[in-house]
């Protein structure tokens, strides 16, 4: 077992949907860490999906309140 191991075990017992370093970057489960970049400043996170287009999504430490313009806004920013 290694630490990406531990670290989704963590997730799915908190309910959360993978990782976020809020303002850089985020990653859901099943894909944690796709640049070996995990370090303490990931928080638990949330994924949010537009729900218009479906690819378009972000993460989030809120579980709630994020619309499809925070998503929009969020992607236009970082990308």
């Amino acid at each position: 077992m290694n630490v990406i191991n531990l670290v989704t075990i963590g997730l799915d017992s908190g309910g959360f949907d993978g990782l976020v370093v809020p303002g850089v970057c985020g990653c859901p489960k099943g894909e944690l860490s796709p640049g070996s970049c995990l370090t303490y400043q990931c928080e638990a996170a949330y994924k949010h999906v537009h729900s218009q287009r479906p690819t378009a999504w972000i993460m989030s430490t809120s579980k709630t309140g994020i619309t499809d313009e925070d998503v929009e806004k969020c992607i236009s920013e970082c990308c």
